[in-house]
């Protein structure tokens, strides 16, 4: 999939190049790294700024979220990586740990920007839960439930397996109920550890649903969970899910390391442990389910204002403007 499509944008570059002339390259890289060379190309060709935001640390996500170690494909990875970065004019991180990473390949620092992402959605703009399907456990709740939502991916990185460790530490509380929203490589071995388990009663995996769907999803969901597994490079990284979580005024529990779990902490929006240790997250769950709601309200409200003071739309559109204009 990745080198099919370096190798159809890459045609499709050189043959476009001839019809229009651009005046700066712009690349948002979640994956593959491949379009950077595709950008590469366009920027020799028609001498022209690149611009090329990464979201996605590579060679790291790669081995850190697959199989592939082997020196014989990370290496000549790393030399591509390498030369992106060497014509790139400048080079916007998501998380401020990417620098670390970024400068270890060579002499990048004066390219590098802090360009964290946004929420196209939040709290203020869908109030009305009737705009989502009815489905369990939402249409069923009860005053004492207790929702931990799980937005996104289901995939290895996310660390899934620990998440339903703790619902199985917390199987005798029939409060507290689990829901994932989203779909993802993981989803079906999830699916059956959950009924090795018994967890059907406690443990929803819902589907898909499109994206400005999901302010009313978490608006009835009592605390937010973004997980990562312990690895260099996702200790690293700001999940965007976390800005996004912080755009819809709730709490977030986090079991991930790093600059996450830091932005957590700083915001004073909720609570974090360790990547992977599911008997701390189980004590972080019980905590906040016993926590006062207008304790949570307010954690909830923290996070909301961080995210107004520093991640909103229009702050980055504003600097990209800049950068585009310089």
């Amino acid at each position: 999939n990745y080198l099919s499509f370096y190798i159809s944008v890459s045609i499709f570059t050189f043959f476009h190049a001839f019809r229009n002339k651009y005046d700066r390259i712009f690349v948002h890289l979640t994956s593959p790294f491949f379009v950077g060379l595709a950008a590469v190309h366009l920027k020799k060709r028609q001498k022209i700024p690149l611009l090329f935001w990464t979201l996605d640390l590579w060679p790291e996500s790669i081995s850190s979220a697959s199989s592939i170690k082997s020196p014989y494909i990370i290496n000549p990875i790393n030399k591509m990586v390498c030369y992106v970065y060497n014509n790139c004019d400048k080079i916007l991180i998501g998380s401020k740990g990417f620098a670390s990473s970024i400068c270890a390949k060579g002499n990048y620092k004066d390219k590098l920007v802090y360009f964290p992402n946004w929420s196209e959605y939040n709290s203020n703009e869908s109030d009305n839960i009737a705009n989502i399907p009815l489905i369990e456990p939402f249409v069923s709740k009860k005053e004492d439930d207790f929702i931990v939502l799980f937005a996104g991916n289901l995939g290895e990185a996310q660390n899934l397996d620990s998440v339903i460790q703790t619902a199985v530490i917390l199987k005798e509380n029939k409060n507290i109920k689990f829901v994932f929203i989203g779909d993802g490589r993981k989803k079906e071995y999830l699916l059956n550890i959950v009924k090795q388990y018994n967890l059907d009663n406690i443990v929803y995996f819902t589907g898909r649903f499109p994206i400005e769907t999901m302010p009313s999803f978490m608006k009835e969901s009592d605390v937010l969970l973004v997980s990562l597994k312990d690895e260099h490079c996702f200790n690293l990284t700001v999940p965007s899910k976390v800005q996004f979580y912080m755009s819809q005024a709730k709490p977030i529990l986090g079991m991930l390391n790093g600059d996450g779990a830091d932005l957590i902490h700083e915001a004073h929006c909720g609570l974090a442990v360790k990547a992977g240790d599911y008997n701390a997250l189980s004590e972080s769950i019980k905590k906040l389910y016993k926590m006062p709601k207008e304790e949570l309200i307010k954690l909830g409200k923290n996070g909301k204002e961080f995210y107004d003071a520093n991640f909103q739309k229009s702050q980055r559109m504003h600097q990209l403007n800049k950068l585009l204009e310089d």
